[in-house]
């Protein structure tokens, strides 16, 4: 069972993502303790992209997964757009 929802918020030169995404699932396999098993997985995250200029856009975000078996961890992002012209793009 597969859960993934999203949400885009625009304004003035902004735009930030915010969503969510779980997973369950029931396995079955002569690996495993007993033959079978379950796993629950999740994440949430979080994204903003601000316009900075028309040859300059900036990105923040960060995710975080959990993972019923191996833990969970913070995932940071960061990132710059640079465009100087139609044909030049540096990330």
């Amino acid at each position: 069972t597969q859960l993934d929802t999203q949400l885009t918020l625009l304004s003035a030169g902004h735009t930030l993502i915010v969503g969510g995404e779980g997973d369950a699932a029931s396995l079955r396999s002569e690996r495993l303790d007993g033959g079978s098993g379950s796993r629950l997985t999740g994440a949430l995250y979080a994204q903003d992209t601000l316009v900075l200029s028309p040859q300059l856009t900036g990105l923040l975000g960060v995710r975080g997964e959990l993972d019923g078996w191996f833990g969970g961890a913070a995932v940071p992002n960061a990132s710059l757009r640079v465009a100087p012209s139609e044909a030049v793009t540096f990330r």
